[in-house]
C-alpha cells in the first residue's frame, strides 16, 4: 500500500482517518510540502512502523527527516530512503547516534540537498545499519564528509575509542559520490582506525575536486573491490583506495 502526501504543513495535526491509513502503508511519497520542517516528527514515529520505502522530494522548507528525540527509534521494515531536491535539509538523523535501529535499511539515495554537510552524524551510527548495501550521494553543494566526526559528546569519544581498531560496513556493496564540490573525505577518525568494507564491489567518485583521501586516519580493507573509479580514471582492484584518491588529487592540482 502506498501513500502520496502533498502540500502538508505538519504531521502533528493530521486527522484520524489519515492516521489509520498511514499505519497500513509500506511506501510513503512526500512531495512539494514546502512548509514542512521535519518529515517524521518524534511524537508520530509509531505511525510509520510498517514503512518500507520513504521518498521525499521537492520540499523547499524541510530541515530534518527524522526529528530528534531522546527515545530509541526502531524502523524494522524500512528498506529504502530516497531524498531529492531538499534545498534546506540540514539533518537526516540528528543527535541519535546509538539509539537508531534501522536493521533492514538497504539503500540510501541523496541528490540535490545543498544544505546538508554530512549524511551520518557520527561513525558510531553505522552500527545501526548492518544491512546497508548501496549509498549514493550526488549534487550536494555543502557536503564535506559522508560520515561526520561529532565528538562533542563524551559518550561518542568512548564509542569511537572502542571502534578505533575496527570499523565495519558488513554489507555495503556500492558507493557512489558525484558532484560534491566541498567533499574532503568519506570520513575521518580521531584515532587510527582499521576500516573494513568486506563486501564492497564498486566505488565511483566523480567531480569531487576537494577530496584528498577516502578515510582520513584509517587503513582500508576492501578484499572484494572490483571497480574503483575517480572521474574517468579506472584503477586496478588491488590498489589502495586512499592512495588512489591521493594520487588523483595530485594530478588534478598540476
Amino acid at each position: 500500500m502506498q501513500a502520496e502526501i502533498q502540500k502538508l504543513e505538519t504531521f502533528r495535526d493530521i486527522n484520524e482517518e489519515l492516521v489509520g491509513y498511514i499505519r497500513r502503508v509500506t511506501k510513503i511519497d512526500i512531495e512539494k510540502c514546502h512548509k514542512l520542517l521535519s518529515c517524521i516528527p518524534a511524537n508520530k514515529m509509531h505511525l510509520f512502523s510498517h514503512m518500507q520505502i520513504l521518498n521525499v522530494r521537492e520540499c523547499g522548507g524541510l530541515e530534518e527527516i527524522f526529528e530528534s528525540n531522546d527515545r530509541s527509534m526502531k524502523y524494522d521494515e524500512l528498506w529504502y530512503i530516497y531524498l531529492f531536491s531538499l534545498p534546506k535539509l540540514k539533518h537526516i538523523w540528528k543527535n541519535h547516534v546509538q539509539i537508531l535501529r534501522f536493521q533492514k535499511l538497504l539503500e540510501i539515495y541523496i541528490e540535490k540537498c545543498d544544505d546538508l554537510s554530512c549524511v551520518f552524524w557520527d561513525v558510531s551510527m553505522t552500527t545501526s545499519l548492518p544491512n546497508l548495501q548501496l549509498l549514493s550521494v550526488c549534487n550536494c553543494e555543502k557536503i564535506q564528509q559522508i560520515i561526520g566526526n561529532s565528538n562533542s559528546n563524551p559518550i561518542n569519544c568512548v564509542i569511537e575509542q572502542q571502534q578505533r581498531d575496527k570499523i565495519i560496513f558488513p554489507r555495503l556493496f556500492e558507493i557512489k559520490l558525484q558532484n560534491l564540490p566541498n567533499l574532503i573525505c568519506f570520513s575521518q577518525s580521531s584515532f587510527p582506525s582499521y576500516v573494513e568494507l568486506p563486501k564492497c564491489f564498486r566505488i565511483i567518485i566523480e567531480d569531487c575536486q576537494e577530496m584528498k583521501t577516502f578515510w582520513f586516519n584509517g587503513t582500508l580493507y576492501t578484499p572484494t573491490l572490483w571497480t574503483s573509479r575517480v572521474d574517468n580514471t579506472k584503477f586496478d582492484m588491488d590498489e589502495d583506495v586512499n592512495e588512489v584518491i591521493l594520487q588523483h588529487s595530485k594530478c588534478f592540482e598540476r
